[in-house]
């Protein structure tokens, strides 16, 4: 019998009965018909939630900050940095500074700060010199007329996972230019009496640090030191005051002490963002107690806390702060207080546009409200404004008026907290009662700066 073969179609013919038989369905168009638009079922946009809304607060209240450090400062970094990683700088000069895949490293530093000695020193560590989690840092500073510090630091991971540290800490300090402008909230305490001491200072600490959970730590710290005081340069302390007044300048005469520590933080952000953890509210507690092993009439207690609250209001470190810090030295003993252990605010924490040490009372509190944000992978800016001030014994004369104001930017490496590539121009004004508020200091900072 004869067969019948059916020769299927070519892979051309395959392809063209679909389009005949769309044409077919759709029927025919006139060349002046405009097929209507489908409805997707898109949605409307949905409106703005309150959170997006407030978003542009920040981002209007800070837009003249944002375009002075995007198009001043950061532009000429990222120039330096774009050219340094084209010709490979960065990567040659860590391996000339690191060793031992990265486990030991040494490197120069320098810090200018306006109004103190600068310095230069290096920084220098090494880890996992003879356990897992061990780490060894040294670090030095020196400057003329006899400006040095030696600084060590032996860290060990401790407990199940390395959730604490048991830390040794050694320091020698010896500088001619540490600020002393009276104590108190009296006239000596105005900017019209700065004057300069030699500090030489000798201490040794033994710590255990652990974190509870999170970004919630405990730590616990004894320590001993020895203050020794001398002629400052420039105009130095002899030449304004009487050192033998209690009350003027209160423990001017070698002291040492031996003290107990003991700081509780409680922080409810998250603590898998390093650096910048975001949104949350932080808790710091603190206190000690500090006694003469020689003559227990000098003994005194410290107290104080901190409270603070964060809000990353675009979820990629953009984070507004509101921080509250108080603290007190209260004496226990019949010797007056030394006032070097008093409360000091100025330097790079509280009240940023004064000099470390400018003010000095018994006890003190400073409210401040920041903006960080990222300028570039490993820099951070902070935009910062801050009233306060030292008061007498529990807080005795505290009045808005007797306050100050603080105010300034600054530019900080954000890659490690022993040190940092730190920028930072800051005003400090004078005391609100003092008839017409002024700019009373300027504090300007550059530099690698080293921590603790």
């Amino acid at each position: 019998m004869g067969k019948i073969m059916f020769r299927s179609p070519g892979r051309g013919w395959t392809a063209i009965i679909p389009v005949l038989f769309l044409c077919l369905w759709l029927g025919p168009v006139s060349a002046t018909e405009k097929r209507p638009m489908p409805d997707y079922g898109r949605a409307e946009p949905a409106p703005p939630t309150a959170a997006e809304a407030l978003r542009w607060v920040p981002r209007v209240l800070f837009h003249p900050a944002h375009v002075l450090v995007e198009r001043v400062l950061r532009g000429p970094l990222v120039a330096v940095v774009d050219w340094g990683e084209e010709h490979h700088v960065f990567a040659r000069l860590k391996r000339f500074f690191t060793w031992v895949d990265g486990q030991a490293g040494f490197f120069p530093t320098a810090f200018v700060e306006f109004g103190l000695n600068p310095h230069v020193g290096f920084y220098a560590y090494l880890e996992n010199l003879l356990l897992s989690h061990h780490k060894l840092i040294v670090r030095a500073g020196f400057w003329s007329d006899q400006w040095i510090r030696l600084a060590a630091e032996n860290r060990l991971g401790v407990f199940a996972g390395n959730t604490g540290s048991l830390v040794l800490r050694a320091e020698y300090t010896t500088r001619p230019d540490h600020l002393f402008a009276g104590v108190g909230l009296g006239p000596d305490g105005r900017s019209g009496l700065l004057t300069r001491y030699r500090e030489t200072l000798l201490s040794v600490d033994a710590g255990l640090e652990s974190k509870i959970s999170g970004l919630n730590t405990v730590s616990f710290w004894l320590g001993f030191r020895q203050t020794r005081f001398g002629s400052g340069q420039g105009r130095s302390i002899e030449e304004v005051y009487d050192l033998t007044d209690p009350v003027l300048v209160p423990g001017f005469a070698t002291y040492q002490l031996a003290e107990a520590s003991a700081k509780l933080a409680l922080d409810s952000r998250s603590d898998q963002r390093q650096w910048s953890p975001g949104t949350g509210l932080r808790l710091e507690l603190q206190s000690a107690l500090a006694v003469d092993p020689a003559d227990s009439s000098l003994a005194f207690v410290r107290y104080g806390g901190e409270l603070a609250g964060f809000w990353d209001w675009s979820g990629v470190n953009h984070v507004l702060g509101l921080r509250l810090h108080a603290e007190q030295v209260s004496k226990i003993g019949a010797r007056p207080v030394p006032f070097t252990e008093l409360t000091s605010f100025g330097g790079l924490e509280y009240l940023r546009g004064f000099l470390a040490g400018r003010l000095r009372g018994q006890s003190g509190a400073v409210v401040t409200a920041d903006y960080r944000f990222p300028v570039w992978a490993f820099l951070d800016a902070d935009m910062f404004v801050s009233a306060g001030g030292v008061f007498g014994p529990d807080f005795e004369g505290f009045a808005v008026d007797r306050t100050r104001l603080s105010w300034g930017f600054g530019l900080r490496s954000n890659n490690s907290r022993d040190v940092s590539f730190d920028m930072m121009l800051a005003f400090g004004s004078s005391r609100l009662d003092e008839g017409s508020l002024q700019v009373d200091r300027v504090h300007f900072v550059l530099g690698i700066n080293q921590g603790y």
